[in-house]
């Protein structure tokens, strides 16, 4: 993940418990978050529940074997064009997904790709941005359980909708 650190490689020595990561080793902090991400996304939607990941942080889609109901799956700043984050920002706004998994990123590196990607002009992901604050902190539809400093400045979040109950069967499922 762009902007992200990961400790020197000889830190590296936990091995996850995902499967599609048998034979990796990595640091502590990036198996928790790795795991319990991956773990909230399972726990709180189905296969086929819309899932959500912003803006450059795919690999939970597969880790959690979860997807978008979109064909945005990138919505990185050089990958996905402004037109498509707005339209995206609109998807999300009417029909919020099961689950929302941010990294919030410093202000620096939004602005930085502003003034490399569009003359200083403001991102088509600000939308999609703005959105997840609407839904998450706003209108409060949905119920942060994890966050965590990924990297100094970088905070992943990981939201769930309240409407979400825990799969039955799941770690969480209290029945």
């Amino acid at each position: 993940w762009w902007y992200v650190s990961e400790p020197d490689i000889r830190e590296s020595m936990t091995r996850p418990a995902l499967p599609l990561l048998a034979g990796f080793r990595l640091s502590p902090n990036s198996t928790r978050v790795l795991e319990e991400t991956t773990r909230i996304i399972q726990t709180y939607s189905r296969p086929g529940d819309d899932v959500f990941t912003f803006p450059n942080i795919p690999g939970f889609y597969v880790l959690a074997d979860r997807w978008p109901h979109s064909k945005v799956v990138v919505s990185w700043f050089d990958f996905l064009p402004d037109k498509y984050a707005r339209v995206e920002a609109s998807r999300l706004r009417v029909n919020p997904p099961a689950i929302i998994v941010n990294l919030k990123l410093p202000e620096a590196a939004w602005t930085m790709h502003e003034s490399l990607f569009r003359d200083g002009n403001p991102l088509g992901q600000r939308n999609i941005q703005t959105v997840i604050l609407e839904l998450t902190e706003q209108r409060k539809l949905y119920q942060l359980y994890f966050s965590g400093e990924v990297s100094p400045g970088c905070v992943l979040e990981v939201w769930h909708k309240k409407t979400q109950q825990a799969v039955k069967g799941s770690s969480r499922d209290k029945s």
